[in-house]
């Protein structure tokens, strides 16, 4: 896991990116194991103890959980004198490190004095990344679920844009004979979002946006599950009822929607735009002293700003000696 977040401000943006790469692999837990044993405990007419194990079911006990981190991978670059790039999600594809991948793109498709609009240059990334994911399924290796935050502020209008960009998780068994498979997606963010964060990034979520995004989900299925146990046949009811019933401001007392700080984070100056990315980082780094699960969000951290002046690292890109 990770966190990396962009911070709008009037004149430019903040970029925050930690450093850390978590590696996961399948383990079982002791209570889980122990219930599944309890379950298999069958007493015959004997009275003897008899435990009856399925190989198939013990192995679905097995969950992937974070096992261990590793320090220093890039995970925030330049693209361009005025964009910028930050990832989460998968340190690699198609055998190659994200750094070197992103490093390649910059090289084939970015121009000394090049002025494309970003939807543009979106684009080519995505097409570029695609390319590298359609070679590694080929291959024979699976595609991990990457996300791309790109980053423009452009000097012209003064105005930072902001794309999503996914690589989605991918099998060998996808691809059909002679067809490219269409692995990578990407969605320019609304403007509404003045940050734009991905990885564990949880907490942040419900300081920004309260708990809009639990009630989306809540409202649905709580319907669905009334119409199941009343016997209640939706057929009747308009198209899209239940998902429209949850973004219903008559059905939420007003209260609700004073938890939403993001609609107020409204012309923010360059340095609370960085303030904001760094305490934000923090929240997500500090809590996890404090619950069960090993760090992962951590390590160097780089912070960036892009305003009128292009990209610039303000901390975390320069190697410092340690006190003894």
């Amino acid at each position: 896991m990770t966190f990396i977040a962009t911070v709008i401000a009037k004149k430019g943006a903040a970029l925050i990116a930690d450093s850390l790469v978590t590696t996961s692999k399948p383990i079982l837990e002791y209570e889980d194991f122990y219930k599944y044993m309890e379950s298999k405990v069958v007493k015959d007419n004997n009275g003897e103890i008899n435990i009856s194990l399925d190989a198939g079911e013990v192995v679905n006990l097995f969950k992937s959980k974070p096992s261990y981190t590793k320090d220093f991978q890039e995970k925030l670059f330049e693209y361009g004198s005025h964009t910028a790039i930050a990832t989460a999600g998968a340190a690699r594809l198609n055998n190659k490190s994200l750094e070197n991948i992103i490093t390649s793109a910059k090289k084939s498709l970015i121009k000394k004095g090049d002025s494309t609009q970003i939807k543009t240059r979106v684009q080519e990334l995505a097409k570029y990344l695609n390319k590298e994911a359609n070679e590694c399924l080929k291959s024979g290796n699976e595609v991990y679920h990457t996300i791309f935050i790109i980053t423009r502020f452009s000097k012209m209008t003064q105005k930072t844009v902001i794309y999503k960009l996914h690589v989605n998780r991918s099998s060998p068994k996808d691809l059909k004979d002679g067809e490219e498979l269409q692995c990578v997606s990407f969605q320019e963010q609304p403007d509404y979002s003045t940050v734009v964060c991905e990885g564990q990034n949880r907490i942040t979520e419900k300081i920004l946006w309260g708990d809009i995004d639990t009630v989306y989900e809540l409202i649905p299925k709580v319907a669905t599950q009334i119409f199941k146990d009343f016997n209640i046949n939706p057929a009747g009811l308009p198209k899209d009822y239940v998902t429209e019933l949850s973004k219903n401001k008559d059905v939420l007392p007003k209260e609700f929607y004073y938890d939403i700080k993001m609609n107020k984070l409204r012309e923010l100056s360059l340095q609370q735009a960085v303030d904001l990315a760094c305490l934000l980082m923090r929240i997500e780094r500090d809590i996890q002293k404090y619950t069960e699960n090993i760090p992962t969000v951590g390590g160097n951290v780089k912070v960036a700003v892009i305003n009128e002046n292009g990209f610039r690292f303000l901390s975390g890109h320069e190697l410092k000696s340690q006190s003894f």
